[in-house]
């Protein structure tokens, strides 16, 4: 597969997923920075809708078992680990990337 002049973009994350039409679509999110409030206080950065990603349902279905599979890459590499307890054992955490949270400082 030929990958010069491939357009790249940065986003946070996803923010909704629709299955709309017969085919599914993604809102991919960048946080943004947001106007001071009425105090001067800074505000945290807010998540804006940056781009829509639009597939069908096979190629859905074969992008969660890339993400499947590259998780465990991640899981083996120790980038990310899985949670122990009982309600989030499916869920998996960054143990080195900064939190939403963290972006507010």
């Amino acid at each position: 597969m030929e990958t010069m002049n491939v357009k790249e973009r940065y986003v946070d994350g996803i923010g909704k997923i629709h299955f709309v039409g017969g085919v599914i679509r993604f809102d991919l999110y960048s946080f943004q920075p947001q106007e001071d409030d009425k105090e001067g206080k800074e505000q945290a950065p807010a998540p804006v809708i940056a781009e829509r990603l639009i597939m069908s349902p096979n190629g859905f279905l074969a992008s969660y078992d890339a993400m499947v599979n590259m998780i465990q890459k991640l899981t083996d590499a120790g980038v990310i680990q899985k949670r122990e307890d009982a309600e989030t054992a499916a869920e998996t955490v960054v143990t080195d990337a900064p939190s939403a949270e963290s972006s507010k400082a």
